[in-house]
């Protein structure tokens, strides 16, 4: 499995093969959702209780407003292609002379000719109506009307390699992408507009969470062999965190007592506390590696990863429960 989310107290987890599946006792038992593809679903997010969004392969972009019992399809990759072809064709026909337009719509037509076939990787909704998701080679798009259109914003993030996007996070008008080669971008207009932030490292980064610190908007970003800075929203310096792993972080959450949960590709869980100055080892995932995880009840969070879904204490990684789906 490859997402989690909760809707109000419902946990959901998203996974191969267009698998999603829901539990309203805290992940002691779960069924299964009615969803219109057979895709990999690799991000999940919910604006409330009931309102939600899955996006994945094929840029597939799904919608939900039953707390995720049935689901149903708003995108995918060819509608996305031709949104980026139709936004490059004006933008060159704007200024034929421009090379990045020129560019764009080499990079445009290319992703026609290759068909529904680059995926999404996060998602995020400021509200019911407004929401962003991002994916392979710099594929970005934005809707304000809940999802009914969606707009291309490729174009707007400085990304001329079309690197892979692979996180968000966004809070008001600030929002942040993170993603291959050490590419962070940042908007501070909802956005509208992107800049590169310099980064302190030039491997892959695969996800951003916030701190968890109870002062300020802290962030820490995290990805490849083990490396995780904290942005602190007080100046541009990173502060390196040492979390004691060499593998690839590849999720994180944050939790109450200002702390940070993030795990890595061996199946450890690690926790941040404070300004990230003390990191510990909580102990290992009974999934394996933890591509998502979100809050059950008390300290349990729900796991899902490469060998299913459990539940397990926060603070020992013991497994709590482990079911399966009915159907």
């Amino acid at each position: 499995m490859m997402a989690a989310a909760s809707a109000g107290k419902r946990q959901v987890v998203a996974g191969e093969r267009g698998l999603i599946i829901y539990s309203d006792d805290c992940g002691n038992t779960w069924q299964q959702a009615r969803v219109p593809v057979s895709v990999t679903l690799t991000a999940l997010t919910f604006v409330d209780p009931t309102r939600g969004w899955a996006v994945g392969h094929d840029g597939v972009i799904l919608a939900t407003q039953d707390a995720g019992t049935t689901w149903q399809k708003q995108l995918d990759g060819r509608v996305i292609a031709q949104l980026a072809l139709v936004a490059a064709q004006k933008a060159t026909a704007a200024d034929s002379s421009n090379e990045a337009a020129q560019r764009a719509l080499s990079d445009a037509e290319r992703l026609v000719a290759d068909g529904a076939v680059k995926p999404l990787f996060a998602v995020h909704f400021w509200t019911p109506e407004r929401g962003i998701v991002v994916g392979a080679y710099g594929l970005a798009l934005i809707t304000d009307d809940a999802g009914a259109t969606w707009q291309w914003i490729g174009d707007r993030i400085p990304n001329p390699m079309g690197l892979h996007l692979y996180g968000l996070w966004a809070h008001e008008n600030l929002v942040y992408a993170v993603g291959e080669q050490g590419l962070i971008v940042r908007s501070d207009d909802g956005a509208r507009s992107f800049q590169v932030v310099p980064s302190p490292y030039e491997g892959s980064y695969f996800g951003i969470t916030d701190s968890a610190h109870e002062q300020s908007a802290d962030l820490i970003v995290y990805g490849l062999r083990g490396h995780a800075f904290l942005l602190s929203s007080q100046s541009p310096d990173f502060q390196p965190l040492p979390l004691g792993t060499e593998a690839a972080l590849l999720s994180a959450l944050p939790r109450p007592a200002n702390s940070t949960m993030l795990f890595d590709a061996d199946g450890q869980a690690i926790e941040v506390r404070g300004t990230g100055r003390a990191a510990r080892a909580i102990g290992s995932s009974p999934v394996g590696p933890v591509f998502g995880v979100t809050p059950a009840c008390g300290p349990n969070v729900v796991v899902a990863g490469l060998r299913g879904v459990a539940v397990v204490d926060s603070t020992s990684m013991g497994t709590v429960s482990s079911s399966g789906t009915k159907k």
